[in-house]
């Protein structure tokens, strides 16, 4: 299976609603074009798989960081990469992203889940990136991991 670009967001304002956009462009050494975390030194990007989005609308109990955590790239298949910190990923033709963070901090003495007992995907199934070159990406733009060998 490919991995594909299914959706892009950028949030101009803490709590405010984002902006669904069908391209963006990734601005190299920093994150998306517009966005309040474009800035940021180690996570100007999140990244999800799609297979996340509707998880919570399943479960019996609410999952805390569903709605505290907004996701810039919704990538579908990101999962199948297999991706961890320091590994590259390119979106398109020409953008480049680092992953710089392969992990999601939890907040478990707020979530109905943990306290259920029901593990939750999200922790792992949420990455950070900084673009390492920049360009325009699009809703559909294929996602492959770069080797370096």
């Amino acid at each position: 299976m490919n991995s594909v670009l299914q959706s892009i967001q950028i949030f101009k304002e803490k709590g405010a609603p984002g902006t669904v956009l069908s391209e963006a462009e990734a601005m190299g050494g920093h994150g998306l074009s517009g966005d309040r975390h474009c800035m940021d030194e180690f996570k100007p990007i999140s990244l999800s798989d799609a297979a996340l989005s509707g998880w919570n609308d399943s479960q019996e109990y609410d999952a805390l960081c569903f709605h505290r955590f907004k996701t810039n790239l919704t990538i579908e298949g990101l999962g199948e990469l297999s991706l961890s910190q320091g590994d590259l990923i390119r979106i398109g033709e020409q953008t480049v992203l680092e992953i710089s963070s392969a992990f999601k901090k939890c907040y478990r003495e707020q979530c109905e889940l943990y306290n259920h007992g029901i593990p939750c995907p999200l922790p792992h199934g949420m990455l950070f990136a900084a673009c390492r070159a920049g360009g325009v990406i699009r809703e559909g733009d294929t996602v492959t991991r770069i080797s370096l060998k």
